[in-house]
């Protein structure tokens, strides 16, 4: 591949083909994300921009975990902006909510067959193996913007497509890890095409916060781990964290984790880190 005859043809049809107005394509960055909070605080930036990296050195996952990425790995982030009169900032834990399940439509939309679903709150899984992860981080100064309800949100997207799946990065993570191009072998996905559909998908997904279905109606077609055993730490208490066990009911209507613990009671889950027990039998209808 030639990075520099490809790159720009690649920048045009992001722009072309999807609502992006602003698209910067890295041959390597040490992170998107980092590289998105930088430029999102310019007020003359064009929105929703794009920030994408064939090669990540030091990306980051949720609650401080890293994210590892190798060649033909997906690694972008987006940068939008949220009217906070449609969606108070309060609420913004559904952009990580929303983000996963645009992330796991466009999986699917590559690769039709399978259990392929949503670990709350925003990785994607097939079956027990991760193939993708999203971090939504905010820019660290408050930018001047046209429009005064307007504040700047930076998508963070990680999708496993092409690259080897090494035993080191499927120790790494909770679950083993699996890409794209393992459960569809016979043709490699091009990157441009996936990140194409996956940023017209996340757009538009981030766009629609009025629909007649609410989120929490809409989470049982993507929810893993409804019905399972589940474990929840809270990041409240740093030198001793509260850990609470119990079955997963899907989420509450602020997006948050129902937690039915052994005794019956019901805690919500919004911050923290969510691990995925061993399976238990449930009568839940998957919906894949």
């Amino acid at each position: 591949m030639d990075f520099r005859t490809e790159a720009p043809e690649w920048r045009e049809k992001l722009l072309s083909e999807t609502p992006l107005k602003e698209v910067e394509i890295w041959e390597s960055l040490p992170s998107t994300n980092t590289r998105s909070l930088e430029i999102a605080r310019d007020p003359d930036l064009k929105t929703p921009a794009l920030v994408w990296a064939l090669e990540q050195t030091a990306g980051r996952g949720r609650a401080g975990k890293t994210w590892l990425s190798s060649t033909g790995s997906l690694t972008l982030s987006l940068i939008v902006e949220i009217d906070t009169r449609l969606l108070a900032r309060r609420d913004w834990f559904y952009l990580a909510l929303k983000s996963g399940m645009a992330v796991c439509d466009t999986i699917r939309s590559f690769c039709p067959t399978g259990a392929i679903g949503v670990k709350w709150p925003n990785d994607v899984f097939v079956g027990d193996q991760k193939i993708a992860g999203v971090l939504v981080e905010t820019p660290s100064q408050t930018q001047i913007l046209e429009n005064q309800h307007a504040q700047r949100v930076v998508i963070g997207i990680g999708v496993n497509v092409n690259n080897d799946i090494s035993d080191v990065a499927r120790k790494s993570l909770d679950r083993e890890a699996v890409s794209l191009q393992q459960l569809f072998p016979f043709e490699a996905v091009a990157l441009i095409t996936f990140t194409t559909e996956l940023s017209r998908r996340v757009l538009q997904e981030l766009t629609t916060f009025s629909e007649e279905k609410t989120i929490s109606d809409r989470w049982g077609e993507y929810c893993l781990l409804t019905g399972q055993l589940v474990e929840w730490q809270t990041f409240e208490q740093e030198n001793a964290p509260l850990v609470h066990t119990g079955i997963c009911l899907g989420i509450a209507s602020g997006g948050e984790l129902r937690i039915q613990k052994p005794d019956g009671s019901e805690v919500l889950a919004n911050r923290g880190s969510i691990r995925w027990l061993p399976r238990v039998n449930t009568l839940r209808k998957k919906h894949f």
